[in-house]
């Protein structure tokens, strides 16, 4: 029965299916779509905007883009990331040798994936430290936050709201079929 298995998601040991699929998305959403997996909008959708992506990160204060200087050097090393997991996807699904495609295809894409909320959860809590904004991960949320012009405080009070794209679905779905593509090669 495993090696049923095997056969059929390696079409009898020539292509890792799995692999292969999950590779293309990869590389796919990351090269020519480049949407975001992570959205904050104030309920205006203009006075607020911050969209995430591991390979994009944008964000907008009344319309106008804030220039983050580490989202620029963060945007391009996850950009080389996924470009780079997506492409030992595929070479690693095609390749006919067993030891080197589980090399190449690995727990990478899994485990990088799956660690996008993590990362996201980390960088709100330092957000809330540092910056005093508390903006949500999922869901809706008031946010007052103070600013201050010449000296003069000014509190500005958002409603905002936080949800997770259909490109991060995708690409979670693409996490499980790089692991299936995984053990699908330690199958024997």
């Amino acid at each position: 029965m495993k090696i049923k298995i095997q056969k059929i998601l390696t079409l009898n040991n020539r292509v890792n299916i799995p692999a292969l699929i999950s590779g293309v998305i990869v590389l796919f959403y990351t090269m020519l779509l480049q949407e975001p997996w992570w959205i904050v909008k104030s309920e205006d959708n203009y006075t607020l905007i911050i969209s995430y992506a591991p390979y994009k990160i944008c964000c907008l204060i009344l319309g106008r883009p804030v220039y983050i200087p580490i989202a620029d050097y963060l945007s391009i090393s996850g950009l080389l990331v996924f470009t780079l997991i997506s492409i030992l996807l595929i070479i690693g699904a095609l390749i006919q040798n067993k030891n080197l495609a589980e090399i190449l295809i690995g727990y990478r894409c899994f485990l990088i994936i799956t660690l996008v909320p993590i990362i996201l959860y980390t960088s709100l809590l330092c957000i809330s430290i540092f910056a005093q904004i508390s903006l949500p991960l999922v869901g809706s949320r008031e946010v007052n936050w103070t600013i201050f012009l010449d000296n003069k405080p000014i509190k500005v009070t958002l409603l905002v709201s936080s949800e997770f794209t259909y490109v991060f679905y995708i690409m979670i779905i693409c996490a499980i079929l790089s692991l299936i593509g995984k053990l699908a090669l330690r199958i024997t």
